[in-house]
């Protein structure tokens, strides 16, 4: 009579053994020479159902697919993970290697690392904790074959840090982040990043304090330079800021982030002070000429 403990080590040899049968079998069966998009997905739903379902669900292949399987994996079998696994994979889609997006991870600790070894990095390795010197972009976004990117590295959009959308953002990246780092280390680097961004979105909201309360007074042309800068401070700046919390880019978050919201705001107080001034030299002007 079996134990339960000699009953469960039998079973997870059995599950292991037809598991690896399985595997073997589709790898006697993977197509040779090149494939489309339409291959990949047809027998992927038969073998790996879930993986097609959380690309469908992700950003990248919801709607209109603007990344596909040939897209980061190419068109062959041969070397289709070690492809997708390279940063300049999806680098070439996120605009380049100076897109705030990359820039921000290049210029960070990680990114030197990762850039300066990336001939030496065996990339035929799964992402497993030890494997890897420092993460990359698909390490963080993609490991483990995940395929739903916004599912494992939610952006934190708000500065509620009890918001349910940034609890499940703050787990993901501890999750991550203990790959390779101890949880009190990662616990502080949480806690500064989400009060640069509090400090960040505080700023942001004065901005466009300042501007809704011009607009009771100035019409859109003359606003529009107001208009301006403080469309860079939301996109540009407080973007990078993010990033930069996120990558954990020094340049990200004190040169491209706080400083430069910091210059958006006060030119932002600068111009409409400047139409105040113009303002009231007009109404002067007008009370000289209705005296004379």
């Amino acid at each position: 009579m079996l134990n339960s403990i000699e009953h469960h080590l039998i079973s997870s040899l059995l599950i292991a053994s037809c598991l690896m049968f399985n595997i073997a079998a589709y790898a006697e069966q993977s197509p040779t020479g090149d494939y489309v998009e339409a291959e990949c997905i047809t027998c992927h739903e038969k073998i790996s159902a879930k993986l097609v379902t959380d690309w469908k669900t992700d950003v990248h292949g919801r709607n209109k697919p603007v990344a596909g399987c040939t897209d980061c994996h190419g068109t062959q079998h041969e070397n289709a993970a070690i492809l997708s696994r390279q940063d300049e994979t999806c680098t070439q889609c996120h605009g380049g290697t100076q897109a705030s997006v990359a820039h921000s991870y290049s210029t960070s600790k990680h990114g030197v690392i990762n850039r300066i070894e990336r001939k030496q990095t065996d990339w035929s390795k799964p992402f497993r904790p030890g494997n890897y010197r420092v993460p990359g972009c698909a390490y963080c976004h993609a490991s483990g074959g995940q395929h739903n990117m916004g599912e494992r590295m939610n952006q934190i959009e708000d500065d509620n840090e009890h918001s349910e959308h940034n609890g499940q953002a703050r787990q993901a990246m501890r999750w991550m982040c203990q790959h390779c780092h101890g949880p009190r280390f990662i616990r502080e680097l949480q806690n500064n990043g989400q009060k640069m961004l509090e400090i960040g979105n505080m700023k942001r909201r004065e901005a466009e304090a300042i501007l809704q309360t011009a607009k009771k007074t100035y019409t859109p042309e003359q606003m529009t330079k107001m208009t301006k800068l403080f469309t860079a401070l939301v996109e540009e700046n407080v973007k990078s800021l993010y990033l930069g919390i996120a990558h954990q880019s020094p340049d990200y978050q004190w040169w491209h982030g706080h400083p430069a919201i910091d210059g958006k705001l006060l030119r932002i107080k600068g111009e409409l002070t400047r139409l105040n001034r113009l303002k009231a030299h007009k109404k002067t002007k007008e009370v000289s000429s209705s005296s004379e």
